[in-house]
């Protein structure tokens, strides 16, 4: 017997106010892709959220800086007499 594909339940609501201009630009290209309003809206700002998370989680260095992070990580320098009266404040 085949197997269908289970999506899960959508049962949060998202409401939006948009532009008539914007919804009929959303509606096209939703149409374009041959999809719903609501599966091109969502999964549109889904992915951008996810870029959005991933770009605040990574970053890319050359291999010149990330040898320079690590000498840093491995031997930091002495802390700044700030950065001790700072650590001093016991609400830190």
């Amino acid at each position: 017997m085949e197997e269908v594909a289970r999506r899960p339940a959508k049962r949060a609501r998202l409401n939006l106010r948009a532009s008539q201009r914007q919804l009929e630009l959303l509606r096209l290209a939703a149409e374009v892709q041959g999809k719903t309003l609501s599966d091109f809206v969502l999964g549109t700002a889904t992915e951008r959220a996810q870029e959005i998370l991933v770009e605040q989680r990574h970053f890319v260095a050359s291999p010149e800086a990330w040898d320079e992070f690590m000498r840093l990580l491995e031997d930091p320098p002495p802390p700044s007499p700030a950065l001790v009266e700072l650590f001093r404040d016991p609400d830190l």
